[in-house]
């Protein structure tokens, strides 16, 4: 395995972390009428689009992917081997503890085990927390193929599915949300499924055109760049902060959040340059994930403990519990319990290995 040494853009992973506390605020706001109110009448807006942070997730996902599959020079099945070995864990670990709560059969075991929300083959178990990561998987599985089959013409691929996509949900059936919206949007051929296709592809031609495209580091050119970073960030945090008062469509958003990763990721302008500095940023990113899976754990079970609490301080609880066990998660399971089944398995085939010799 050939594998090349990148530096890490802690403005991307920064934006990751605002957009998963985005979504995680998003589903606390549901519980918390009183903190909804207080927060539009801070924004001087009648709505708020948090849950747009998924988009980001896939956009900033696809463009990691791209970056893993160009400097990582290992087989196919060994990228969805670590892909699998990523996300598992946190989705065990949430479904364990919902088995014991109650709330869960814990038959469901296999849905987790194979991803199989994101097919839409079975309902989602975790309220439909866990579907945009099985989503995420399967997606991201359909793009490792295609780029070990097209190598440097991945990107062509990328396009062509990016628009696609675009073409899908622009001209589908819009989105209603009714009794029946999982068979809407939650399966293999629906809208969500195209959006998260959409989103990584535009991640992954980011980072192609990030890797090969010279940037001028004259003074004029740093200037127009960090200008486009506060007018995209303006437009993206607007969008979600602000709903009521932009006409924006989330093409046009995902569309600009894709060209802002361009320039995070060549550092030209003066606040992406700024940003890559703070490296602090990666101590909180790397909790990310296991923080989205613990708020989803905290909401199952206070739905259905049914804690005698007025609604904000259940958004509270569920905030709290989920950065506690993520930390959980994240120190117990992926830091400690992974590597030790890991390097079990590694011995234990090498050992069969040299016992079947002569």
């Amino acid at each position: 395995m050939l594998k090349q040494k990148q530096k890490r853009l802690c403005s991307i992973e920064l934006l990751r972390i605002i957009f998963i506390l985005a979504i995680a605020v998003h589903h606390m706001l549901n519980m918390c009428p009183g903190l909804h109110e207080f927060l539009k009448t801070l924004f001087h807006t009648k709505a708020m689009h948090l849950n747009y942070g998924i988009d980001p997730f896939f956009i900033i996902g696809g463009f990691f992917l791209h970056r893993t599959l160009i400097r990582n020079k290992i087989r196919p099945l060994d990228h969805v081997k670590k892909l699998w070995i990523r996300l598992f864990p946190a989705m065990a670990f949430a479904f364990i503890i919902l088995v014991f709560v109650g709330n869960k059969p814990w038959w469901r075991f296999v849905d987790f085990l194979f991803f199989l929300p994101g097919t839409g083959i079975v309902p989602a178990v975790i309220r439909n927390s866990e579907w945009f990561i099985c989503v995420y998987f399967w997606i991201s599985c359909l793009m490792i193929g295609l780029f070990n089959f097209s190598k440097n013409g991945a990107w062509i691929i990328a396009g062509l599915l990016a628009y696609l996509a675009t073409s899908l949900v622009l001209h589908g059936v819009p989105v209603r949300y009714t009794e029946n919206v999982d068979k809407i949007y939650y399966s293999v051929v629906s809208i969500g499924t195209c959006l998260g296709l959409r989103c990584i592809c535009l991640g992954m031609l980011a980072s192609w055109i990030s890797e090969n495209l010279v940037f001028s580091m004259k003074h004029m050119f740093r200037l127009v760049a960090t200008s486009f970073e506060v007018i995209a960030f303006y437009m993206l945090f607007s969008y979600m902060f602000r709903g009521s008062h932009v006409k924006y469509t989330p093409l046009e958003v995902d569309l600009v959040f894709s060209l802002l990763m361009l320039s995070l990721a060549s550092g030209q302008g003066y606040i992406s340059a700024v940003l890559n500095r703070m490296t602090w940023i990666q101590f909180f990113s790397r909790y990310t994930y296991s923080f989205l899976m613990g708020c989803a754990i905290m909401m199952q079970c206070v739905h259905k403990l049914r804690i005698m609490l007025n609604y904000d301080n259940k958004g509270i609880i569920v905030i709290g519990g989920g950065i506690l066990l993520g930390i959980i998660e994240y120190h117990l399971i992926e830091k400690f319990l992974v590597p030790k089944i890991g390097n079990y398995l590694i011995q234990k085939n090498l050992r069969e290995t040299i016992s079947s010799q002569p």
